[in-house]
This record gives C-alpha cells, structure tokens and sequence, in this order.
C-alpha cells in the first residue's frame, strides 16, 4: 500500500486591520518559498487528529519551499507514528506586513533619493 501525499495548506495569521489585504496578497502571489521571518509556524496532523508542531529552527536559516514542504517533511525523519495527512503553513500576517512596509519604505526613500 503506498502511502497518499499529504495536503499542504497555506493559512494566515494576524490581529491588525490590514489581515484581510495581506492574505489577499499572498493568495494572489502564491509564493513558492516563505522566509522563516514570515512564518508562524508549520504544523503537521495525522490521520488520527494529533497534530505536532515543526521545530523552527529546522527552517529558520533557509526558510520553507511551500511547493515542495510534503517531501521536505518526509527528510526530516520526525519521531511520529503516522504518515501526515495534512501540512499547515502559517504564516504571521503581522509580521509580513511589517517587513514588506520596511522594505517598501527603504525603496521609497532610495528611488527618491533621500
């Protein structure tokens, strides 16, 4: 019996105002690789409903390739029982948001010369 690849899902996270525009942007961009900074965390469920969190550190230095997370999940040789069902990808709304104004802004002032 070969074992079914799991689902990968991309969620967001946030409080501020600006969750719905932020969402709406990277379900529009639908990146293939997530900076570590940007994510909240990558949760993994089993059949069985338990569901472990990924030390994020494993990702922290190269961030995550979210196309290809079900295969990166399989090297990582995880102490669980199950093969994962599902694959969740959080990323922090709040954070992407702060970084990309920070950059935009730093674009800003160079493009403008100050």
């Amino acid at each position: 019996m070969s074992k079914s690849a799991p689902q990968v899902v991309l969620l967001g996270k946030g409080k501020s105002d600006h969750t719905d525009e932020m969402s709406k942007l990277i379900d529009d961009i639908k990146p293939e690789n997530i900076p570590a900074q940007f994510l909240e965390g990558v949760y993994v469920t089993t059949p069985s409903g338990k569901k472990y969190q990924i030390d994020p550190r494993l990702y922290a230095d190269r961030g995550l390739n979210y196309k290809n997370v079900g295969d990166y999940i399989d090297t990582l040789k995880l102490n669980i029982d199950e093969s994962p069902e599902t694959i969740e990808v959080v990323i922090d709304l709040d954070a992407t948001k702060k970084i990309l104004s920070k950059s935009v802004k730093s674009l800003t002032d160079i493009l403008e010369g100050d």
